[in-house]
């Protein structure tokens, strides 16, 4: 049995040695290809040996007696013939492989037999003298115009020699511009894409360096385009975009457009503002990503989806208005947006990953209902989706400076949700009853954390690292806590339980792992430092509640301070009253604070 399977063995590596077989004539090198069609593949011989000045590639060769049609020319195998000046092909080929003649400098012209029916992408890469591509015959799968190859229709634009300069318009039957169309075509200056052009392929303009501008024939042409497996809109990387004569400036979406098409304005750095029309439905991923000068924008309540990327990079977008139709927003939706302050409507219920990465501001105004929130950047809800690779990494989401408020109906702070941000402060409502682990770890520019009294749970490392957090009080209500603080951060905790609860961590306290003491405890016995609990007598005790939109304190002594949920100064009272009341007309988290004593209060108007 064993030298059975060895005979088959020694069969098959026979039969593909067969099929590799090359030999050489006249300095160049042939494969056979199929052995039993006698068909075979052309290559130069070696580096050495490469051909220069005219080359005549033959029709049909021999080999021990027997005569084998040349039908391809193979991958990259004229590579870097420079001295190669004009080649012929034979009637008889039917491929020309990817880069074929790619760094053939010195090649001026190519003439495509009738017998080719495939061109590789970029089978003449590099060719910087290469002017003018022509077909020869009717019966040929392609045709030209100027010098550009088309297909036989001219509805596809295959290949723009890279030695073509200046201006460029592209035919009108053409619909679609092939991958790496204009590939390295250095010299090229201006393009002009009509009405007929639908799609754009990858790589069609990379390398353009000297291209400065694209034209599309109206606004409907550019919204309808689709860019096609690449990763911007492949004009923009170098070209600044014109419509029927106009840089692109300020938009109007015509009404007769339904839906913006992906990276249709990407990279469009003269674009200002746009206006976006209810009849469009759809807009696509990164459709205005990189737009730098775009200050605000109204999506339409006809938007149901902010898409990915969409307004990524948009530096200088400072407001965007979204209705109650938006339920989601795509990962790096907004990413460094720096400047945009933002209010999400309680509709939206999905946030991709790293969706406000930098944003300056962040409001949630929705309420919420049920089950466990998990959060991106403090904007929460117990009905938000995210997929496993989602909820990995969330980290530095919020902007330099960023205050973030959380509502009160959320139940949970997820794991690492608020990792490494650049939050100043944290303001966390009376509903939450967990904060995960590492939620706020490496927040280093974290200065102020109020926790609701409802908060039961602290994951371990919650705040570790948090090195410009100087104090923070944990609430009576918390029972069970983690090792939540780490660092050398000089932190005074201030507790309102008098001892350590029997479910806090046996090492919570201020020891780093090498022993060393980075914090002070406070009980609230004989705690007189801001921010602890008040601890009232029966003769003199404060009181401090909201009714509607006013902040009440009664029996206090002091002077009465009312902070807004950013720490800015909003409302005071330095007389001394049996009854102070506040007026505070805008609804959201408040502190008040009495002397030495603070208190989190809720207006809800």
């Amino acid at each position: 049995m064993r030298k059975f399977f060895t005979l088959i063995f020694a069969v098959m590596f026979a039969g593909q040695a067969l099929a590799r077989t090359s030999f050489e004539v006249n300095g160049l090198k042939y494969t056979i290809t199929d052995a039993e069609k006698h068909e075979v593949s052309v290559e130069i011989i070696s580096d050495d040996n490469k051909p220069q000045g005219n080359l005549i590639i033959p029709a049909e060769v021999e080999n021990d007696g027997v005569k084998y049609a040349v039908t391809d020319i193979g991958y990259r195998a004229f590579y870097d013939c420079t001295g190669l000046t004009s080649v012929t092909i034979p009637n008889s080929v039917k491929n020309i492989d990817y880069l074929a003649f790619q760094n053939c400098v010195s090649l001026t012209s190519v003439t495509i037999p009738n017998s080719v029916t495939n061109i590789g992408g970029t089978a003449f890469a590099d060719c910087q003298k290469l002017t003018e591509i022509k077909v020869d015959g009717d019966n040929s799968t392609y045709t030209s115009e100027n010098g550009v190859l088309l297909s036989k229709g001219r509805d596809i634009l295959i290949c723009c020699p890279i030695g073509k300069t200046g201006p460029y318009t592209i035919p009108e039957s053409v619909k679609n511009i092939g991958n790496y169309a204009f590939l390295g075509c250095s010299g090229l200056t201006s393009v002009t894409i009509p009405n007929s052009v639908t799609s754009i392929g990858a790589d069609a303009f990379y390398e353009c360096s000297s291209l400065t501008k694209a034209e599309f024939a109206s606004v409907e042409s550019l919204c309808k385009m689709e860019f096609v497996n690449y990763s911007s809109n492949p004009l923009t990387t170098y070209a600044n975009l014109y419509i029927n004569g106009e840089e692109v400036t300020e938009v109007s979406i015509p009404n007769t457009i339904t839906s913006i098409g992906d990276y249709t304005f990407y990279g469009c750095s003269s674009l200002t503002s746009v206006t976006i029309p209810d009849s469009v439905t759809t807009i696509g991923k990164y459709a205005f990503c990189g737009c730098i000068n775009l200050t605000s924008v109204n999506i339409p309540n006809s938007i149901k989806e902010i898409s990915d990327y969409m307004f990524a990079g948009c530096c200088n977008l400072s407001k965007v208005s979204m209705s109650d139709s938006i339920t989601r927003i795509g990962q790096q939706a907004f990413s460094n947006c720096h400047r945009l302050s933002l209010a999400i409507p309680s509709s939206v219920k999905t946030i991709g990953l790293g969706a406000f990465n930098y944003v300056a501001n962040i409001i949630y105004t929705g309420n919420v209902e049920g089950s466990e929130a998990l959060t991106v950047n403090g904007i929460i809800d117990g009905d938000f989706i995210y997929s496993d690779a989602e909820r990995t990494n969330l980290t530095a989401y919020i902007g330099e400076g960023g205050d973030v408020v959380i509502p009160d109906g959320v139940i949970r702070i997820g794991e690492m949700v608020f990792s490494r941000s650049k939050l100043s402060s944290v303001i966390i409502g009376n509903s939450v009853i967990s904060i995960g682990e590492s939620a706020f770890e490496g927040c280093s520019c974290l200065t102020s954390v109020t926790l609701g009294e409802s908060v039961k749970s602290i994951g371990s490392w919650a705040f570790e690292n948090c090195t410009g957090l100087t104090s923070i009080t944990i609430p009576k209500s918390v029972i069970n806590m983690g090792r939540i603080f780490e660092g050398d951060q000089n932190l005074t905790i201030y507790c309102e339980v008098s001892s350590k609860p029997e479910d806090w961590s046996s090492d919570w306290n201020c020891y780093d792992i090498w022993g060393k003491k980075f914090c002070t405890v406070v009980w609230a016995e004989g705690n007189t430092e801001p921010g602890t609990a008040v601890i009232e007598s029966a003769a003199n005790a404060i009181n401090i509640y909201a009714h509607h939109n006013t902040i009440i304190v009664e029996n206090a002594t002091e002077e009465i301070r009312v902070y807004n949920a950013m720490g800015a100064l909003v409302g005071r009272d330095v007389a001394c009253h049996v009854r102070a009341e506040i007026n505070v007309n805008v609804a959201g988290v408040y502190i008040v604070k009495v002397g030495n004593v603070a208190k989190r209060v809720m207006i809800n108007n």
